[in-house]
């Protein structure tokens, strides 16, 4: 049986084994399981049993502080940094790897998220723009349909194939093998009907694009008007950067309601996909107490999606954190959830990003709108002790390359040589 080291270093090997490369699925990763065990290099495979599963550390990519930097960067656990591979691969005639010239094009404001355990070092980036969103309005290209995917175990890109949708600001999550892509603006501004569809001119929301990584193909959740409730359907319309995340084995997203000038929390569980999306119920009134932001950053922490910062400027500190209460089988209440807030940031942190490494929550980047300083520096959230409340604080021995928002940072094992584990706070 592949043990979770093996499923850690088998591409690694495989790329550098021309017996294994029968194996290799679409994607690069193995075709499955077995097919690596049995078609592979096993007396290779079963020697790299022994290996330890190399360490997760911060990656960052991309950002925005009065031009987009398309600038990528691996940090290491004494925070020192190193740049990131910019060459994209791509499948040509007979599924062979060619380089694309020119490499990974610049994205920001896309939907990021992890392939998960099956898959590490796996990264999709979808949609998105090359550019400012104003820039972009004069070449609607720069507003994309593509998606690629970043492998941290080989330090390289791969072109996947094109969303069925045009996003920009789009959010994204993983539950189990598939990442679902949500919201953007622009969704069907540039598109025809084949490529694009219509909104509520033909009575549908294509809120959501789903990439599947085992089939290695997208699809279009087609959500009915007519069967969603209203208030849900104004939030989806048109939703875009928003905070969402894979918790519970089921997707959240952080919508806002415009007519209602409140936040709504959106549910999808994939177990149950006659249900649909839903309008999150809190038995318990907590999504009426609780302080959450619009254009927050969001991740997935002990069970809980957390949310920081966000918009209007009142909002820019604070942190708050979603669970369910009942579990995704439960087909009566596994909708039903809570919120509780978390104490407030250091600093104001919007366009910010969460990242969770070692078990630890840290917040990085962001900008204060009020006075327009823009921040290179990390903080920790600090959980509840005997003497002291839960608290964010200040994190001195690390700093990103350059001060930025609108970036993603990432906690991503590495096999890179250089790589020491020294153990920071």
């Amino acid at each position: 049986q592949t043990t979770p080291e093996l499923l850690v270093i088998r591409r690694f090997l495989d790329d550098q084994l021309v017996a294994g490369r029968g194996a290799v699925g679409p994607g690069g990763g193995c075709a499955s399981q077995a097919t690596f065990t049995q078609e592979g290099s096993p007396l290779l495979f079963r020697i790299a049993e022994f290996t330890a599963a190399p360490p997760a550390v911060p990656h960052q990519f991309s950002g925005y502080m009065r031009q987009l930097w398309p600038e990528h960067w691996r940090f290491d656990f004494n925070g020192k940094i190193a740049p990131l591979c910019s060459r994209l691969l791509r499948y040509g005639e007979g599924r062979q790897l060619t380089a694309s010239v020119g490499g990974v094009k610049p994205r920001i404001d896309c939907g990021v998220a992890e392939l998960g355990p099956d898959y590490p070092g796996l990264v999709l980036f979808a949609g998105g723009c090359g550019a400012h969103p104003q820039q972009c309005r004069f070449n609607p290209e720069l507003f994309y349909r593509s998606a690629v995917l970043y492998d941290s175990l080989l330090d390289e890109w791969l072109e996947l194939p094109d969303l069925p949708t045009r996003r920009h600001g789009t959010s994204a999550a993983r539950v189990g093998s598939r990442v679902y892509v949500m919201g953007g603006q622009y969704v069907h501004s540039f598109d025809d009907d084949e490529n694009g569809g219509q909104s509520a001119a033909s009575g549908r929301l294509r809120f959501c694009d789903v990439f599947d990584a085992e089939a290695w193909r997208w699809t279009s959740q087609e959500i009915e008007l007519g069967g969603t409730n209203r208030a849900l359907a104004r939030a989806m319309d048109n939703a875009a950067f928003f905070a969402a995340g894979g918790v519970g084995g089921r997707v959240v997203a952080c919508l806002f309601d415009r007519a209602r000038g409140q936040t709504l929390t959106a549910v999808f569980n994939p177990s149950r996909p006659e249900d649909g999306w839903r309008q999150a119920d809190f038995p318990d009134g907590s999504d009426g107490e609780v302080r959450v932001g619009q254009s927050s950053c969001a991740t997935a922490y002990r069970d809980e999606l957390v949310v920081a910062s966000g918009r209007p400027s009142l909002l820019a500190r604070t942190t708050a954190a979603f669970r369910f209460t009942h579990p995704a089988d439960d087909g009566d209440c596994w909708h039903c959830g809570s919120w509780r807030q978390l104490p407030d940031l250091v600093h104001a942190r919007v366009g910010g990003a969460l990242v969770v490494v070692e078990g630890r929550l840290y917040a990085t980047g962001g900008v204060d709108e009020e006075t327009g300083e823009f921040r290179d520096d990390f903080e920790l959230f600090v959980g509840p002790r005997e003497d002291a409340p839960a608290c964010w604080t200040p994190v001195d021995w690390v700093k990103m390359p350059r001060a930025l928002h609108a970036h993603e940072c990432l906690a991503l094992p590495t096999l890179s040589a250089a790589m020491r584990v020294a153990g920071g706070g």
